[in-house]
């Protein structure tokens, strides 16, 4: 008969309630109008489209039609959006889904601590640090997908590291969970499979068939990229990598290799050669330069590349805090970062209090975090902990593919695979062993 630690459930209970005051408190303390960005509007539109058109078009579908907008936002948060911005119109409900979520997500980052052999200490800490950090309530606050991919994630890694031998309903379970993260944001493209590999590897004797890990990703993938193709005649899953290799990859690179005034220029001539041709036409030229200037200058480009996934780890999330307050509208530091360190010193000169505050934690907490996931590193025992290689894998992959734009914002998803990743390091001080 199986015994129920009701102890372990009431402490679990005791930081959903912490979790919730928190909450509740910067929602009484804010400005509903500072819970929208500017994806807000585009993921609220897309919603709107898909219940009233049939489509998931980010724009107002009054307006001329941009090409871009048919493919920048996959389809499931838009879903996720239905009750609150489409049913109900109230931002109120959707915070009661994103406590949830959260909630949620700290739920299965506990039972993944215990079933990595974690001492309840341990466990209490990865609870704490879940609910102290700022920049987990303050994407529980902005209408963005950060806390609902988030939680896909942790279930993901909790199903596919069950000890338990796989049946074929568990396989379809993983490759459905596979799927809603890949139509939640694209990233989870490249790093979905990460986790696939891991099962069909460590359970390669079971007999498991590859169609049946893939079979729902490749159905959503083919879907959602000919549904784009009929609309736009780009067969591709989501425009934002196009998007984001242009307009941040490429953009800032040039503005920290050549200055403000070479950029400007190169963008206004890149617009004058786009402006009389096709959507396909276009992205094709843009994107084909951008990757030309990139290679032709290959080692400077990785060293600015490297720098975004240092920051990935490390940025204590001005934009954030900033926005919350409302002192903000665009992203500041990252053109700061490549124009040079006196516009940084510019950027810290204009900080106020608050913001400055939620940095100091954040960053605190992030810092602390590295150094733990370093030291991790240096214990040879944790290789031979599988989990702890696929933790190290799916961070690992997600900082690579950031790059430039490693914000607290793209880190955030993969911020409890950071938290368990760390804990190999608390284990090995508080114990001297490795787990």
């Amino acid at each position: 008969m199986r015994v129920i630690d009701y102890t372990a459930y009431r402490k679990y209970g005791g930081f959903c309630i912490l979790h919730g005051i928190v909450f509740l408190c910067l929602i009484l303390l804010s400005s509903p109008s500072t819970a929208y960005l500017s994806d807000s509007f585009e993921y609220i539109q897309a919603a709107q489209n898909l219940f009233h058109h049939g489509t998931w078009y980010a724009g107002d579908l009054q307006q001329p039609i941009q090409p871009l907008l048919e493919a920048l936002r996959p389809p499931v948060f838009p879903i996720i959006l239905f009750p609150s911005f489409v049913l109900f119109h109230s931002l109120p409900v959707y915070w009661v889904l994103q406590f949830i979520f959260s909630c949620t997500g700290l739920y299965f980052l506990w039972k993944i601590a215990h079933r990595l052999g974690f001492s309840a200490h341990i466990q209490s800490l990865l609870m704490l640090l879940y609910c102290i950090l700022p920049t987990q309530y303050l994407y529980m606050y902005f209408v963005m997908s950060e806390v609902w991919f988030q939680c896909l994630w942790l279930v993901f890694f909790y199903i596919i590291t069950l000890p338990t031998p796989f049946s074929t309903k568990r396989m379809y379970l993983i490759s459905l969970v596979a799927a809603a993260c890949i139509a939640t944001k694209p990233i989870a493209l490249l790093v979905i499979p990460i986790g696939l590999g891991y099962v069909l590897y460590i359970h390669r004797r079971e007999g498991i068939k590859i169609v049946q890990v893939l079979f729902f990703p490749l159905l959503v993938y083919f879907f959602v990229s000919y549904t784009h193709y009929t609309k736009t005649k780009v067969f591709e899953f989501s425009s934002i990598a196009g998007h984001n290799l242009v307009n941040y990859n490429g953009y800032y690179f040039m503005l920290s290799e050549k200055g403000k005034a070479y950029t400007d220029s190169a963008v206004s001539a890149n617009r004058e050669a786009v402006a009389t041709l096709s959507y396909p036409e276009s992205r094709q030229y843009l994107q084909s330069r951008t990757i030309q200037y990139i290679l032709d200058a290959p080692f400077s480009y990785a060293l600015f590349h490297l720098k975004g996934m240092g920051t990935f780890f490390v940025d204590p999330g001005r934009f954030d805090a900033a926005q919350l307050v409302g002192e903000t509208t665009n992203t500041g530091f990252l053109e700061a970062l490549s124009a040079g360190k006196e516009s940084i010193l510019k950027q810290i000169q204009r900080i106020s209090y608050p913001i400055a505050a939620s940095m100091l934690v954040t960053l605190t907490i992030k810092l602390f975090l590295a150094l733990s996931m370093v030291y991790s590193l240096f214990i040879k025992a944790s290789y031979r902990h599988r989990p702890f290689l696929l933790l190290m894998g799916i961070v690992l992959c997600s900082a690579l593919l950031t790059g430039p734009l490693g914000a607290s914002r793209f880190w955030l998803p993969f911020m409890p695979f950071c938290l368990l990743w760390s804990a190999y390091g608390w284990t090995h001080v508080l114990s001297g062993r490795a787990i």
